[in-house]
Formats: structure tokens, sequence, C-alpha cells
């Protein structure tokens, strides 16, 4: 029962009412940069919204020398929203795993 879906995720939520998931994968880049918006908290809270009790939302950033300082701000939005925020690193990117 996987469903993928691949579209613009402000049109995306829009669509969607009180549906509720198991796993939200968040990995928004264009070229090597994440636009802004998709790291503000309001943005970290709609996806907290669609995740179901016991659900996971995994955040991937970059995770060079260039991009830490982004990845340690983003961290401390999620760590705002979600009640658990975890790590893991594997070559050069960071992805946190948030639960509600």
């Amino acid at each position: 029962n996987l469903t993928i879906v691949q579209q613009d995720v402000n049109v995306w939520m829009q669509k969607l009412k009180s549906d509720r998931y198991q796993l939200i994968l968040v990995d928004l880049y264009t070229g090597s940069i994440i636009p802004e918006e998709f790291t503000f908290e309001k943005f970290l809270e709609r996806v907290g919204r669609f995740l179901d009790t016991s659900g996971v939302a995994a955040f991937n950033h970059l995770y060079s020398s260039v991009e830490k300082e982004g990845a340690h701000v983003l961290e401390k939005r999620l760590l705002n929203v979600f009640s658990k925020v975890t790590s893991v690193k594997p070559e050069a990117n960071i992805i946190f795993i948030c639960n509600p």
C-alpha cells in the first residue's frame, strides 16, 4: 500500500484534508539549495499535521562545510515543531528523523 507522490509540495498539501501518513520524506532541493520557505517553522508545522501519531518525517539536508550552518538552523526549527528529532549522517548529508 505504497503511494509515491511527486509534485509541488504546496499544491499537494492544499489538496489534503485530514489525511495522516506513517512516513513523509522531505528532500526539497533546487540544485544544491533548499528554498528558504521549506525551512521555516510554518512549513515544518504543516508537514507535522499530516503525520500519524506514530509516524515519522525525515528531512534531508546537505552537510558539507558549506551547508553545516543551514543544517543546524533547520535542526533548531525542527526541535521547535516536533517532540523528538534525531539525526543520521550518511556520507555528505544529514537526515533529521522527526516524531510528532
